[in-house]
């Protein structure tokens, strides 16, 4: 269900008591809830007798009759609860409340102390001074509140005291009791989402944690942001068969074709089928690379429409000084099948390729792919068209600086 407006709607009731509205229909000249708002829907209400009135968030179901139930009452004449309604008719309409209204107003805030947010403080950025003291900042009760309702903090002093951020009672915020802003310029935002406080920032928190040891529960500054900027973990590196050249010996033929219908232009390396063939590319690897094992996966294609193709690749890293012609290290393979004729082909990825040589920060290496066509397991009958390769490298930096 979700919260819903709509002009134009109002409806009488006769219910009595502090129940769900039984709805009488359409006023002259409105519409229906059902109508404008929608069953299962929620609306914000007002329903007044012309002597006490109660406004709030109800949900609206068809039926006979259709109803309103009213969910939260955010006002009434009977201090905030359910009024006790007696006989006769009650007007039933749909509005725009002052809570809803603040939301959508902006206010800044500077606090040097304990503070309480209140219920109307909607969308209020709070400028936290901790100089003196560290401090916390008490959200409202979720029930006071409606869903969006959202607040930003920012630690504006340099001072070691932090700023907490703090939910009321036993509410947390996605789980955790505090957030605590402790360096400067960090900043937090906060949402009620209907059910709990949420933040909205919660990658953010994660990637300052892994990465440059912001402690959990804080987001990073500016300057985490920039040293952030790039995640660590595994990434991918795609090189097309334009950035290959064939080996001199026992190189691929180099191929060039256009598609019949939409004249799709592919550059390949075409690959035998008995002689093991071999093309090379080099990469100056990322400083954030961490010298480990990498994998492969192939990107090919074939006229032939049935067989199996056996890919490999070897590489060798060379450092700075080192003689450009150095040893490979061991190979890894991986059987891949045609699907169809004339089909793009995406392998599987290998097993962990080791780089020969001592792979070192930002190594020039040499990769080496090459279709094993004396291999039994290789059963396709005809060349065998690389399009390209992706890489899947480990980074351990957040980036190359």
């Amino acid at each position: 269900m979700a919260l819903r407006y709509a002009n134009r709607v109002k409806e009488t009731s006769t219910t009595t008591g502090t129940s769900t509205l039984n709805l009488g229909g359409a006023s002259t000249g409105f519409q229906t809830f059902v109508a404008g708002i929608g069953t299962t829907n929620k609306s914000y209400y007002v329903v007044t007798d012309n002597t006490d009135w109660e406004a709030g968030i109800g949900t609206v179901t068809s039926g006979s009759p259709d109803t309103l139930a009213r969910d939260t009452v955010l006002a009434s004449s009977n201090g905030g609860a359910k009024v006790n309604w007696g006989s006769g008719t009650k007007d039933v309409f749909s509005m725009f409340p002052g809570e809803a209204i603040g939301s959508l107003m902006k206010d800044v805030e500077s606090v040097a102390g304990a503070t309480t947010v209140e219920a109307g403080a909607n969308g209020t950025l709070f400028l936290g001074d901790a100089t003196s003291a560290a401090f916390t900042i008490t959200l409202p009760a979720g029930a006071d509140v409606l869903t969006g309702f959202t607040i930003y903090v920012k630690k504006t002093d340099a001072s070691a005291n932090a700023v907490t951020i703090d939910g009321a009672g036993a509410e947390t915020i996605d789980g955790v009791a505090t957030l605590v802003l402790s360096e400067e310029d960090k900043i937090e935002a906060v949402t009620w989402n209907g059910t709990e406080w949420s933040r909205l920032t919660p990658t953010l928190g994660t990637v300052a944690a892994k990465n440059t040891g912001t402690a959990a529960g804080e987001v990073p500054t500016n300057a985490d942001l920039s040293a952030t900027a790039d995640l660590q973990g595994k990434k991918a590196l795609s090189i097309p068969a334009s950035g290959m050249i064939a080996r001199i010996t026992n190189g691929p033929s180099s191929g060039s074709t256009e598609t019949t219908t939409n004249k799709i232009m592919a550059r390949t390396w075409d690959y035998d089928d008995t002689t093991v063939e071999r093309a090379q590319f080099t990469i100056v690897m990322p400083k954030s690379w961490n010298e480990g094992a990498i994998t492969v996966r192939f990107v090919w294609t074939a006229t032939p429409a049935t067989g199996d193709v056996v890919w490999g690749m070897r590489a060798v890293a060379i450092s700075d000084d080192d003689p450009l012609d150095a040893a490979f290290g061991a190979a890894v393979e991986i059987v891949d099948s045609v699907t169809a004729a004339d089909d793009l082909m995406h392998s599987g990825e290998t097993s962990a390729m080791i780089i020969g040589g001592t792979p070192a920060e930002s190594d020039f290496v040499v990769f080496e792919p090459y279709r094993s066509g004396a291999n039994g397991l290789d059963t396709l009958v005809g060349d065998a068209r690389l399009l390209g390769v992706q890489l899947f490298i480990t980074t351990d930096a957040g980036n190359d600086a």
